[in-house]
């Protein structure tokens, strides 16, 4: 069943007419090529040699884990429908815009196949896409962060637009919201990653680090760490020296972690050698790296308390001298703290 009130959206200078429509929801294909689906299918081993019902099976089944899906479902089941129709293409039955709507009638359908409301869905469709229209819809819709597509997603997005479809850079920004430099950089990032083997969506943001933090981007240019370091990231483990040695001494590290702390540790030899050797785990190492800078900390205040002379302090009038005082005594208590910490550490250091 059709509507006969027609309507057109502008992509790229061009008026692409979209017809209202209501069709069955089995008629119709999930989109592979959506970066959020082929995110999904990036974990699916030998996905391509799949037959095209197998794919589209195997969207399916992992589209129902997703958060979207499930937080979806009660919401259309309560309204009865969509609120806003899905956008097909005739030419292919492809869902460019609604993939996880699809997912959600045709669960719904399955426990209520009997309700006429999960047997078709509101579709808008257009007869068909260019490749450039529907990188350009992609981008107004989701690349720029208007619903929830992933970093990693519209990464993987990009590489595949340079890599496997042999664009340029330039021509992906000219249709997109991304500089060349942001396009150019998610690349790479999805570059380090399969050349590490991982496709891991949680690990993104780890590698994303490695080749943004300047310290831990010089340590991917050397060969002894370079494979170390990726171990470390896919393993969420710094340095094993066998499999044994990950329940033993090793630590889980955030992302967080490997932001901030990795860089403090990599600035002292003596740590970064212990942690990449799998001898002490990444808090440990960041512990000792950034105990080794109360050293550098403690002499900055020295030589600023040893350039204030007798001079100075006789110029100072009564209120400055009131609070100069006041400043001195606390200086003297923190002081004070410091050493009766420094001296249960030497003398626990002694006896151990």
């Amino acid at each position: 069943m059709s509507d006969t009130t027609h309507s057109k959206i502008s992509i790229l200078g061009e008026e692409v007419e979209q017809i209202p429509i209501r069709l069955d929801i089995y008629k119709l294909k999930f989109l592979p090529d959506n970066p959020r689906v082929f995110s999904i299918l990036n974990r699916i081993e030998h996905f391509t040699k799949l037959s095209l019902d197998e794919q589209q099976s195997n969207i399916f089944t992992e589209l129902q884990n997703m958060t979207s899906v499930s937080n979806l479902k009660p919401e259309i089941e309560r309204d009865g429908g969509l609120q806003e129709p899905i956008l097909i293409r005739l030419d292919n039955m492809q869902v460019v815009e609604g993939n996880s709507r699809l997912a959600v009638y045709r669960l719904l359908n399955r426990t209520n196949p009997e309700d006429e409301r999960w047997q078709t869905i509101p579709c808008n469709a257009v007869t068909t896409l260019t490749t450039e229209q529907q990188v350009r819809l992609f981008d107004q819709l989701h690349l720029q962060g208007k619903t929830d597509w992933t970093s990693y997603a519209k990464a993987l997005y990009i590489h595949r637009w340079v890599h496997d479809l042999n664009r340029s850079p330039k021509e992906f920004e000219e249709i997109s919201s991304f500089s060349v430099g942001e396009i150019e950089k998610a690349i790479k990032v999805i570059e380090l990653m399969k050349e590490n083997s991982d496709n891991e969506e949680s690990r993104f943001s780890y590698y994303r680090e490695a080749l943004t933090k300047r310290e831990i981007k010089g340590i991917l240019a050397q060969d002894k760490y370079r494979g170390l370091l990726l171990s470390a990231i896919k393993n969420g483990r710094f340095g094993p020296k066998s499999e044994s040695d990950f329940d033993k001494k090793e630590e889980g590290f955030t992302a967080m972690d490997f932001r901030d702390k990795l860089p403090v540790i990599l600035k002292k030899p003596k740590f970064k050698k212990k942690l990449f050797n799998g001898e002490i785990g990444i808090d440990e190492a960041f512990q000792l790296s950034k105990d080794s800078h109360i050293k550098k900390t403690l002499n900055r205040v020295l030589e600023q308390l040893s350039n204030i002379s007798i001079k100075e302090v006789e110029k100072l009038d009564f209120a400055d001298v009131r609070a100069v005082d006041s400043v001195a005594r606390k200086v003297d208590r923190q002081a004070k703290r410091l050493q009766k910490m420094v001296e249960k550490r030497v003398s626990e250091t002694k006896y151990n």
